[in-house]
């Protein structure tokens, strides 16, 4: 289960918004936006590429992170 913040880092991931606009969009640092990204893969909700460096480059809904959003609407 994810809370309603977890859930609005997904409804901006699967809206198309960049991952380098979200920290803004939700007022997180770079850090913080990181720890949220990888509770959300590891929960299967999101599928995330990574640089070498490890700095997150993009990340996308998983089906079911598509279907976690699908329920409420």
């Amino acid at each position: 289960m994810i809370g309603t913040f977890q859930k609005t880092l997904l409804e901006y991931v699967g809206s198309g918004k960049e991952i380098k606009y979200i920290a803004n969009l939700l007022k997180l640092s770079k850090l913080r936006l990181t720890e949220e990204v990888e509770k959300l893969e590891n929960l299967g909700y999101l599928g995330v590429a990574t640089q070498p460096n490890g700095v997150i480059s993009s990340c996308w809904l998983t089906d079911k992170g598509w279907s976690h959003l699908e329920e409420d609407f």
